[in-house]
């Protein structure tokens, strides 16, 4: 019992009593145990001052607090928005007052949704680390705080991808919570954290905005952080003393214990042991410097529970949300030209950053957006306005009441040198906490040098999608290892081996796709050696062109990579097409060629014009006598000898020399004026004589044209006046022959007249030819006066002449000092307008005795001979030339043989002997020049012993020489001109077999019947009568369709061989028929077919087989059933003949009469323009109606025939 009491000690008592017990001395224990006390008793009297202290610390430094509360109320009250004011102050960068003044307003700072916005964001790890830097630099003022705010801002950077982030986030998280804080200083620091985290936000840039106003700002939250630091210096300190007294008067405590414990080891370790438990029990706890308890740790744990959560949620996010959070600090952070906050459900703006006053000077720093809007719309370009109005307010709040986070747009702005530049406007809505209204921060960004960029970025893609697109085999090439890359292999071509190199399955490409007579120029692109040595000497691009199998132009090149170099060899080797660049290079050469001949051409043939000028000029004389001379024998020979016969070829003679005198002399008269050796020789002459000559030379060169010619004379024209009346006649024959000659129907009209001058003696001598031929084009006007110049609207081959005359006669009235104009339109007639200043020497007016009537001459033919014993052969792939040369051969009476090719030819000359050959040029297979070589290796065919003629539609200058040479005696023209015929036949004909007409068949029918679309007087020249020219008619109409289809044929085959052939020799009927126009057309497709214009062959084609098979259907009635057993055609004038005895049967009431007629002219093809009147009268004979036919014969001569 006594041994348990000893060991439980409840109070001093029972410590005393049982010190007592064992026998220790009293009065040492008193003084022992006043000692301990009075020591306690000190120390805790030191810590009851030194906590006084702090508390009267505190109590001030809240008051002061109070106070800069107050002081913050009322600068909230001034500004308006405390928010404002902190991202105004943020953007300074200076951190440690901005961290006092948080400090600061803690308590009152009530706009937290600023810091939960922030949360929403995850700023990327560039702005972490940067910011974090700068903390680090900062001088820092609270431990606590500056280790709260960085823990803050490496939490929200955490990311599932950035491991660095978060081990030194954990560490740091760690190191905070391991270290001695109070827990008001824990939850301080987690307050802090959150506040910090606003400079992540605002602290990135300032701008000089209301100076003013953030000096005094400056001034205030200056002194209120130099004030806070000391006191804080302060307080720490004074912490800093009551700790270590406290730990002091502990340790002295434990220390007397111990010595206690030590010295009364045997009595006392037990009780002592109790005792210092119930003291420790009952010594108060220290005074906190800050009121805390259950509800302050509890708050703390809940912020570092959120916080904590908030950090796995940024983690979790990271990947669903980076794209658009990391945009959304990229756009808060990068530098934009300004920035303001918007709240969109009060329409207020405030401006942040910016300066705005440039371009409008009268905006407000903070107002409402509405207005902000309406002033700023002023400034973007007007086409961009329209896309502007969707920052109004209304469209804004639609659209980010709608879940919208993030919206960009794109504009062009006005700047002060009034240009406009591409801008970007993002707005990013600010999540609040506990507020209803849409918040939005708005910030531009200059887009000018991006925009560019994009487009220079464009247009790159647009080089490389072309290049791509051209070039459809694309390698990456490396010379130095002989290996290759495909880039592209657009058809399928390269299909490599394993291991293959570049050289080898180059080589095999070309050898397989390439044309072979290409492929000694395309040995160098498998050659790699040559290729480097080429490139390493600088030259940049190579191309080899080349044709695939299929004769189409491909091309291969060669080009350096980026970056090429001697050690790192790489090529970029390709293959596209290059038709058009071959076509355009053939185009560019022929052109060039073709200029280069023009100029050498032009070169030689002024040359040659000086030469012949001066020659001409110098044998003017010589030339002239000797012609004068057969003109003046042949007037002689006609005066001696006035018989027929004689007389007849005299007339041809003197005809043909004057012809040729015409000729010499206007090649001598423009030889003498470009010579400068022209002279003019005025005089007096008469008005009447000059036109009566003029007049009746161009009557007999009118001829049998079915034209009317006419000269009108003004009456006021003086009778007489001075000049060269010569030379005056000269220009009139000119002009009047020319128009003439163009002229193939309708009218040709000279018009003399003479217009007042200044001077009363002098008159403008005007002579006016107009006609209705083919006209002029516009283009050839400015070349007609040339030498040797005609219209090219038709090539009139019929047309005699050199072109002289119209150069001579407008020299000839520049020489005089008049002029020579024209005007006219193709296929309507021209005008020739000739004045001339004269002198008057008598003024008596000539009077009216001028009017003309137009001629008509009959076409003749003589036939000279014949020769029945005569053996003629005809080669002619064409039907159509074999039968008209028939017909023209049939008058002399040969015998004629005829084959239809060229080893048709062969056959028929081995088989009979022959006197005379006429030889097709054009033939399919084997052409008349091979028929003719292969004829003259045969015996006893040389050049004299069987002549040959060439029949030839296209004689040009040099045709004898080129024929000649190829084993021909002599050639004829197509279409076969009678006269020319004659003359051949009698030339190359045995003399013995030529027998000489006495009676000569002269003449042909004096007119013809009309076919619509066949010009039949142009078609009578090259037949001997009406018949032969049927007959032709009869065998083309027959064989047309045939030689449509193979024309179309070889069309459709490109057979251009066999094309031109058809076409050459349909040409050649048509001129025999007389469709002239058609003629011209297959002219026109045979050239073009020639050059291989394919464009314009298919047109003029199309446009040739139309008219051919037009003119087809117009003669099917001319050649039908019942046309093909009429005994004959009749001519206009024979049916007018007949007309008059059925008028003589309607005279005498003869029905059977006129039955009879109307059955006899059943026989006979009926001219198409009579035969609307003979079905009238047919109808009239039929029903015996008197009255019709009496009025239709009225105008025919009765005849006395029966």
């Amino acid at each position: 019992m006594r041994r348990r009491n000893s060991c439980q000690f409840e109070n001093r008592n029972g410590l005393k009593r049982h010190m007592k017990e064992k026998r220790i001395n009293h009065r040492t224990m008193t003084m022992t145990t006043i000692g301990i006390l009075l020591l306690v008793l000190v120390l805790f009297t030191l810590l009851t001052v030194f906590a006084a202290e702090g508390k009267k610390a505190e109590y001030n430094t809240w008051k002061k607090r109070t106070s800069y509360e107050t002081t913050a109320t009322e600068l909230l009250e001034i500004s308006g928005n405390l928010t404002d004011y902190a991202r105004l102050f943020a953007v300074t960068g200076n951190k440690k007052v901005l961290f006092s003044y948080f400090h600061a307003l803690h308590d009152i700072a009530s706009d937290r949704h600023i810091l939960d916005s922030l949360e929403e964001m995850a700023p990327d790890e560039t702005a972490i680390a940067s910011l974090y830097r700068a903390l680090r630099k900062s001088q820092p003022l609270l431990d606590a705080e500056m280790r709260a705010m960085k823990l803050k801002i490496l939490s929200m950077g955490i990311t599932e991808t950035s491991n660095a982030l978060q081990d030194e986030t954990a560490s740091y998280m760690n190191t905070v919570l391991a270290y001695s804080l109070s827990p008001e200083e824990m939850a301080l620091s987690a307050a802090q954290m959150e506040e910090g985290a606003l400079t992540l936000v605002f602290g990135t840039r300032y701008t000089q905005t209301e100076q003013s106003m953030y000096k005094t700002i400056n001034s205030f939250f200056s002194t209120v952080s130099e004030r806070l630091s000391r006191e804080v210096d302060a307080h720490r300190m004074r912490q800093y003393y009551i700790k270590m007294a406290q730990h002091i008067c502990m340790g002295v405590f434990v220390f007397l214990l111990m010595g206690m414990m030590f010295l009364y080891r045997k009595y006392y370790i037990i009780p002592i042991k109790r005792y210092s438990r119930s003291i420790m029990q009952e010594i108060p706890s220290q005074t906190p410097l800050f009121p805390s308890g259950a509800k302050e740790l509890i708050l703390l744990g809940q912020q570092f529970n959120r916080m904590t959560e908030k950090i796995k949620l940024y983690a979790w996010e990271a990947g669903q949300k980076s794209e658009q959070r990391g945009q959304m600090i990229t756009a808060l952070t990068t530098l934009y030209t300004y920035s303001m906050y918007i709240n969109l459900t009060k329409d207020r703006y405030t401006v942040l950053t910016g300066d705005m006053h440039s371009l409008l000077p009268a905006l407000p720093m903070t107002g409402k957006y509405s207005d902000f809007m309406h002033e700023y719309k002023s400034t973007i370009l007007s086409e961009d306005r329209d896309y502007y109005a969707l920052l109004n307010r209304d469209n804004l709040l639609d659209a980010f009441s709608q879940g919208e986070q993030v919206l960009r747009y794109e504009f062009r702005q006005k700047q002060e040198n009034e240009t406009y530049r591409w801008y970007e406007t993002l707005l990013v809505r600010v999540a609040l906490e506990a507020d209803e209204d849409i918040w939005i921060i708005c910030v531009q960004k200059d887009m000018e040098e991006q925009k560019k960029l994009e487009e220079m970025l464009e247009k790159n893609r647009e080089i490389i999608r072309t290049i791509t697109s051209e070039h459809f085999i694309i390698f990456l090439a490396d010379l130095e290892h002989d290996t290759y890359e495909i880039i592209r292999d657009g058809g399928g071509y390269v299909k490599s081996a394993d291991k293959e190199r570049y050289s080898d399955i180059m080589q095999r490409i070309f050898k397989k796709y390439a044309l072979p007579e290409d492929l000694p120029h395309l040995t160098p692109t498998w050659d790699i050696k040559t290729i480097r040595s080429r490139m390493d000497r600088g030259k940049d691009h190579m191309l080899f062109p080349f044709r695939n199998i299929n004769g189409q132009w491909y091309a291969f090149e060669y080009r350096k990579s980026v970056p090429y170099s001697k050690d790192k060899p790489h090529v970029i080797a390709s293959i596209r097409q290059y038709e058009n660049e071959m076509k355009q290079l053939e185009d560019e050469r022929a052109l060039q060629l073709k200029a280069d001949i023009a100029a050498q051409n032009e070169t030689i043939a002024r040359r040659s014009n000086e030469l012949k000028s001066m020659f001409l000029a110098n044998m003017s004389h010589e030339i002239r006598t000797p012609m004068n001379a057969i003109v003046c024998m042949t007037e002689i020979a006609l005066r001696d000898h006035p018989g027929d016969t004689m007389r007849s070829h005299l007339q041809q003679i003197k005809a043909s020399s004057q012809t040729l005198l015409e000729l010499i002399n206007d090649i001598l008269d423009l030889s003498k004026i470009e010579a400068g050796k022209m002279e003019l020789m005025p005089h007096g002459y008469k008005v009447a004589t000059l036109v009566n000559a003029s007049t009746s030379l161009l009557e007999h060169r009118v001829g049998s044209k079915e034209i009317d010619f006419s000269v009108d004379v003004d009456e006021n024209v003086p009778s007489e006046l001075y000049g060269d009346d010569l030379r005056i006649t000269e220009i009139m024959l000119n002009l009047g022959t020319n128009a003439i000659k163009f002229t193939h129907s309708g009218f040709v009209t000279i018009h003399i007249k003479t217009d007042k001058t200044d001077q009363e003696d002098t008159v403008l001598f005007t002579i006016c030819v107009r006609d209705t031929g083919i006209g002029i084009h516009k283009e050839d006007l400015d070349t007609i006066f040339d030498t040797f110049q005609r219209s090219h609207l038709y090539p009139n081959k019929t047309v005699e002449g050199t072109g002289l005359g119209l150069s001579i006669s407008k020299k000839l009235s520049r020489l005089m000092g008049g002029n020579l104009t024209v005007t006219s339109e193709p296929g309507r007639g021209s005008e020739f307008v000739c004045v001339i200043p004269q002198k008057i020497v008598n003024f008596t007016p000539i009077g009216n005795h001028w009017r003309q009537e137009s001629v008509e001459e009959n076409i003749t033919a003589l036939f000279d001979f014949i020769a029945p014993e005569a053996n003629v052969l005809i080669v002619d792939d064409n039907a159509v030339n074999l039968s008209v040369c028939e017909q023209h051969l049939k008058p002399y009476q040969v015998k004629i043989t005829t084959a239809r090719s060229g080893f048709g030819a062969l056959d028929a000359v081995k088989q009979k002997s022959f006197d005379l050959i006429f030889m097709d040029h054009y033939m399919p297979r084997m052409d008349g020049v091979k028929t003719t070589r292969q004829i003259r290796k045969m015996e006893g065919m040389s050049l004299g012993e069987l002549p040959i003629i060439a029949l030839t539609a296209n004689a040009m200058k040099g045709a004898d020489v080129f024929f000649s040479q190829n084993g021909m005696n002599d050639y004829v023209s197509k279409p076969i001109d009678i006269k020319l015929l004659e003359q051949a036949l009698h030339k190359w004909l045995p003399a013995e077999k030529i027998q000489t007409m006495v009676n000569k068949e002269q003449g042909r029918d004096k007119s013809f019947g009309q076919i619509e679309g066949l010009d039949i007087k142009e078609a009578m020249q090259y037949f001997a009568n009406w018949k032969s020219y049927l007959d032709n008619l009869s065998t083309f109409h027959r064989l047309l369709p045939s030689k449509i289809e193979k024309i179309r044929s070889a069309l459709d085959k490109n057979d251009m061989d066999t094309f031109i052939i058809e076409v050459h020799s349909t040409k050649s009927d048509l001129q025999l028929i007389g469709a002239t126009e058609e003629a011209l057309l297959a002219e026109l497709v045979e050239k073009n077919a020639r050059i291989l214009q394919k464009e314009k062959l298919w047109q003029y084609t199309k446009s040739f087989l139309s008219a051919i098979q037009r003119h087809y259907e117009l003669l099917k009635p001319y050649f039908s059933k019942d046309a093909v057993d009429a005994t004959h055609w009749l001519c206009v004038e024979e049916f007018d003949k007949k007309l008059s005895n059925l008028k003589r049967f309607v005279e005498d009431f003869d029905s059977t009469g006129a039955d009879n007629w109307l059955e006899n002219m059943k026989t006979y093809i009926i001219p198409p323009v009579r035969k609307a009147l003979f079905e009238q009268l047919s109808k009239a004979i039929v029903s015996i109606d008197y009255a019709v036919l009496t009025n239709q014969l009225k105008d025919i001569p009765s005849s006395s025939d029966p």
